[in-house]
């Protein structure tokens, strides 16, 4: 039996939150996983193992602003934004990276000044699927600030 003095019983959310804040989590958060995933992303021939990829990026690239750019700089941009097929969940994943690259300051100018990178977000705005848009609507604030 265990005794309740030694361990403290913690809930779910609070044994997520620890597992994402934790040391395991900075392990992964690496550039060499970031292209690894990608690399799953690229050649995957699943939807759902495309969207589990492309969703540990994004929240890798959370833990560490730094990853997606050093993708963007391997992969190449337009490759980038050849990702963002019909899939609405990708679609959010790879907004979610720039607006948290973006955000952070990093290639704003190289990005913004893309124009196939401006054409390509703005047409993300006529999306049926309002969290594309939302964050559709928050890149393009970033790069107008």
């Amino acid at each position: 039996m265990v005794s309740n003095a030694k361990y403290k019983l913690i809930s779910l959310s609070q044994w997520k939150l620890l597992c994402f804040l934790g040391v395991h989590s900075n392990k992964f958060s690496t550039t060499e996983v970031a292209l690894l995933l990608w690399n799953l992303f690229s050649h995957c021939s699943s939807d759902a193992l495309k969207v589990v990829a492309i969703s540990a990026l994004s929240r890798i690239n959370k833990l560490n602003a730094s990853i997606f750019p050093s993708v963007i700089d391997k992969v190449g941009l337009p490759n980038v934004l050849d990702s963002m097929a019909p899939n609405s969940k990708i679609q959010q994943s790879v907004l979610t990276m720039f607006l948290t690259m973006l955000s952070c300051g990093q290639h704003l100018t190289r990005v913004s000044q893309d124009r196939d990178f401006v054409t390509r977000i703005m047409k993300l705005l006529e999306s049926s699927i309002a969290t594309v848009r939302a964050k559709t609507f928050l890149l393009l604030l970033v790069i107008a600030e």
